[in-house]
């Protein structure tokens, strides 16, 4: 990407200061802008007090404006519609993408047909919560046990979003994580759907390849 413009701004409250670093980044492909904000805040006495000795700083990373993810053709409509939906609020709010993620999980288990309603043990109809569906997914599918410890930890992250009211997940979950659960999530979804339709494409040259040769 070619940066078009930087915009900096410092914010001063008593000894106190918020900078902000503003970047419009444009894609040489598809010639789209995605702007991106940096901040990170300070304490003047402090750096005095440091001496000039290099103080470590955390700087935010928010996406307040870019392009739809490019999401392979391989992948089902409902599954990606619900994933962009993520990836378009991860910005104004993290944690309602963090459980659309969750949210993907569940599309997955439908697609892969795992039911949403079984039998209790009085024969009578019962809802199938996502752990279970998962647990089906797993079997029917035979899931690596490492990929089923990454579809967990989102299935975690996504019911700490939904059910929470711990006070420090609600305020400081940003942007910058909800933007690393998408990433994670990618990855689940490159590894269900994806790998398979590239191995099959694979597969299909290697075989018209072999015809064409063989005597």
């Amino acid at each position: 990407m070619k940066c078009l413009t930087t915009t900096s701004h410092t914010q001063l409250d008593d000894s106190y200061y918020t900078h902000r670093t503003l970047k419009i980044l444009m894609c040489s492909r598809c010639d789209f802008p995605t702007v991106l904000l940096y901040e990170v805040e300070g304490n003047e006495d402090q750096e005095e007090e440091s001496n000039g000795s290099p103080i470590e700083r955390e700087w935010e990373r928010l996406i307040l404006y870019g392009p739809k993810r490019q999401v392979h053709q391989a992948v089902p409509n409902d599954i990606s519609e619900v994933f962009n939906q993520a990836e378009a609020i991860l910005a104004s709010s993290p944690r309602a993408s963090f459980i659309l993620c969750r949210k993907v999980l569940e599309e997955i288990c439908t697609n892969f047909g795992i039911p949403t309603e079984g039998t209790n043990n009085k024969g009578k109809p019962s809802f199938v919560n996502l752990h279970e569906r998962l647990t089906q997914l797993f079997q029917k599918e035979m899931i690596p046990a490492d990929l089923q410890d990454v579809i967990q930890g989102i299935k975690e992250l996504g019911n700490e979003g939904a059910h929470s009211t711990h006070a420090t997940f609600t305020k400081q979950v940003t942007s910058q994580e909800a933007e690393k659960l998408l990433a994670v999530l990618d990855f689940v979804i490159y590894s269900l759907y994806v790998h398979k339709a590239l191995q099959q494409e694979i597969t299909e040259k290697l075989n018209n390849l072999k015809a064409m040769f063989s005597p």
